[in-house]
């Protein structure tokens, strides 16, 4: 995944940076050179570093900049974080309820072949007590939960809060008025939840699985365009752009986590739906963005 030279900043800037000449910093086998520390830190404050491109001007012109002369913040880490240590993380497509071969059992088994450290969830911190011992009811809670038994290990809720209740009815009724008008989009979620029932896990994670839900998607809108109705048209924007912020907190969430952990294993469990949203996501995030995350996104052994 390529990207752009990392100086653009992973956090906003913090205060009282000034310029110094400190210890090297290599990424990507480019070096940078750590270009400001607050003076507080002496006595022992956990501080962002800020680093500076090796060779590039000084511009920490006041207590809370620390730029190049174009006036871009350099790359930025965290208080605590081990630069040094890559965290490799399985992105796993999951449905939150059992469908043929998708069971608790089946997920169980590809976590005993992952070996997680730590979980991150689709949940908001709210429900994180019922999905830690399994009552929550999803096969990806239940799951979890028998891991959890025999392996010591973080589970991280890392989702947005849970909406009001007016906003799921919005959706049921603009979802009523799709399946009402389309009969290819019936035959699509037919297709869709057959191929997941008899294909299990390796389905969910296959690029058929992110083909079927890009054709349920452009069937969904092109209905919606179709009944012509603005009100429905509203409630399924506001729910496309609910679940492009969800995505984005999501992994936001993950990353603050990996900042400062020395944890180097996990697993994202998410909705098959949203891989390939994520995916798209994260080929957008460039190899030298600190904390230093790998990600599988293939499974992970689920086939």
């Amino acid at each position: 995944m390529r990207a752009a030279e990392p100086r653009e900043a992973c956090r906003p800037l913090g205060r009282g940076l000034e310029p110094v000449v400190g210890s090297d910093l290599t990424v990507n086998g480019r070096s940078y050179r750590r270009s400001g520390r607050n003076p507080s830190a002496a006595i022992g404050l956990r501080l962002w570093r800020c680093w500076r491109p090796a060779g590039a001007p000084m511009a920490c012109s006041n207590a809370n900049q620390c730029r190049d002369t174009d006036g871009t913040p350099f790359l930025r880490t965290p208080p605590g974080l081990l630069l040094d240590r890559i965290m490799r993380i399985s992105l796993i497509g999951t449905y939150h309820a059992e469908r043929g071969t998708v069971t608790a059992s089946a997920l169980l088994a590809i976590l005993e072949r992952i070996q997680p450290q730590v979980v991150f969830a689709e949940i908001p911190r709210t429900n994180i007590g019922a999905w830690r011992d399994g009552s929550h009811g999803t096969i990806e809670s239940i799951a979890v939960a028998r891991y959890s038994d025999t392996h010591s290990i973080d589970i991280v809720a890392v989702d947005s809060p849970k909406p009001e209740d007016s906003f799921f009815q919005g959706w049921e009724e603009v979802s009523r008025a799709i399946e009402l008008t389309s009969a290819e989009f019936r035959r699509l979620m037919d297709l869709n939840t057959d191929r997941m029932s008899r294909g299990g896990f390796a389905y969910l994670n296959s690029d058929d699985c992110v083909q079927a839900w890009a054709d349920i998607y452009r069937e969904e809108l092109e209905t919606i365009e179709f009944i012509g109705s603005s009100r429905l048209r509203d409630i399924y924007t506001q729910v496309r752009d609910l679940n492009e912020r969800r995505e984005l907190e999501m992994l936001g969430n993950i990353r603050a986590y990996c900042a400062s952990t020395a944890q180097t294993c996990g697993a994202f469990l998410v909705g098959a739906a949203h891989r390939k949203s994520l995916i798209e996501r994260l080929r957008a995030v460039s190899e030298a963005a600190i904390p230093h995350i790998e990600w599988d996104v293939g499974g992970a052994g689920s086939g």
